[in-house]
């Protein structure tokens, strides 16, 4: 009686902590794109509205609130276009570079910077034109089966036609191990993309009923 009863206590407790995480997994994606977005509004209210106004208000003449906002928003998009175009050639990933190593080497920012970079990273990787599917394969011995997203196909010796299965580290899928398997050996999951990230990120919280 008194092992039943350890064991329902555990049941529970241990349901309890899944629905709990589960809920957090949830509310957090909400909670980052609302301190983002205040973030965003902040930053073109605090810094570029009065460059707008210093520039095109005059004595005669005040621009609309919502038109400084419009326009500062204008200017933020820009400013970060520009930004991601320096990024993008030589020069301009050097000078990173340069600056992330000395990030990494300090303490506190180290952790804080590395953290939030990994995140961004996980959150764009996963796309429909990188990933074409979620399957299930034999990994890293044959009866384990492991999530894994068919990246393209090639002809391999001895196999007809093969496909390259990315398979993702658990909760950071932007590593993992690139393998070959032959379609035989592939079990399509039925998952979108977009499914079979959560799962991976959720460290298998977030698993449906059923798969394949």
């Amino acid at each position: 009686m008194e092992a039943e009863k350890h064991t329902l206590i555990e049941q529970l407790r241990r349901t309890l902590k899944k629905r709990l995480l589960a809920g957090i997994l949830i509310i957090l994606p909400v909670y980052i794109t609302y301190v983002v977005i205040k973030t965003l509004f902040s930053f073109v209210g605090g810094y570029f509205s009065p460059i707008v106004k210093r520039i095109i208000e005059t004595n005669d003449y005040k621009l609309p609130d919502f038109a400084v906002t419009i326009i500062s928003l204008i200017l933020t998009f820009i400013a970060l276009y520009f930004l991601g175009l320096f990024a993008s050639n030589i020069v301009g990933a050097r000078i990173i570079r340069f600056f992330e190593i000395l990030i990494n080497k300090t303490p506190l920012i180290k952790t804080v910077y590395s953290s939030i970079k990994q995140i961004v990273q996980t959150a764009t990787l996963p796309s429909k034109a990188s990933f074409k599917r979620v399957v299930l394969v034999d990994f890293p011995k044959p009866g384990t089966k492991v999530i894994g997203f068919v990246t393209g196909d090639t002809m391999l010796k001895g196999i007809e036609k093969a496909y390259s299965v990315f398979v993702p580290t658990v909760p950071n899928p932007t590593s993992g191990f690139l393998c070959f398997f032959a379609e035989k050996d592939i079990i399509d999951t039925g998952l979108s993309i977009e499914e079979g990230m959560k799962l991976v990120l959720s460290g298998g919280i977030l698993t449906p009923p059923k798969l394949g």
